[in-house]
């Protein structure tokens, strides 16, 4: 049987035992938690490591919130560069029907007319369009270019457009950049190609193949009955 000293002795012995079994759960669980730490973080370094970021620049461009760009100073054969550009001398035309923008509306071509000498696109909205005028009566194997246009020989051109439901119109007598081409006829269908750079605000601009349909010819009139 222990006296008062043998028990004070026990107890003072289990009291370290539970001290160094509680150090040792203790450092047992803080060097697992250490190890998931740094596997999480290996994972996550090798993660960055191996997969390439977006910069900030491209983020901002792909972005839902994309503020408005202004169009590109070159055009080429593939229709991702056609844009504002007085240089048309040196811009190569798409073959994708003509598009655009009229005062910072999307112009996409419904159709063509040609009447009375001239020449109107008309967006497949209906709301903008674009009038060349005086280009003659015949428009087939024509050519014309306009660096910058100035003097009598240079067609007007009118734009109209809606804004907040409101019909606007512009006309340029000059200042803009215009090359426009037409081919051989085929039957009442002429193809063409237009490139034209307005110096309005909005630098509006139209760009691409198109075909002329023109109107049918009118009936000859018939010969009066010979008198009695």
């Amino acid at each position: 049987m222990l006296t008062g000293k043998g028990v004070a002795t026990a107890g003072l012995i289990m009291s370290y035992v539970a001290l160094i079994l509680l150090s040792a759960f203790t450092a047992f669980i803080f060097k697992r938690g250490q190890d998931a730490f740094k596997e999480t973080f290996n994972k996550a370094h090798s993660f960055m490591a191996t997969n390439s970021t977006v910069p900030v620049s491209a983020q901002l461009q792909t972005g839902t919130n994309q503020t408005e760009e202004a169009p590109p100073s070159n055009a080429s054969g593939n229709g991702t560069g056609t844009g504002w550009t007085m240089d048309v001398a040196n811009a190569t035309i798409p073959d994708n029907p003509v598009s655009g923008q009229i005062h910072d509306a999307n112009f996409q071509l419904k159709r063509a007319i040609f009447r009375n000498g001239n020449l109107k696109f008309i967006s497949a909205d209906g709301q903008e369009s674009v009038l060349i005028h005086n280009l003659g009566g015949s428009l087939e194997n024509k050519s014309l270019e306009f660096q910058t246009a100035s003097g009598a020989d240079a067609p007007n051109i009118e734009i109209a457009w809606q804004d907040d439901g409101e019909n606007k119109t512009e006309t340029f007598q000059d200042g803009y950049a215009m090359e426009l081409k037409f081919d051989e006829a085929k039957g009442r269908r002429i193809p063409g190609k237009i490139y034209l750079c307005l110096p309005d605000d909005s630098k509006s601009y139209i760009a691409g193949s198109f075909t002329v349909i023109l109107p049918k010819p009118k009936p000859k009139p018939k010969p009066a009955p010979a008198a009695q």
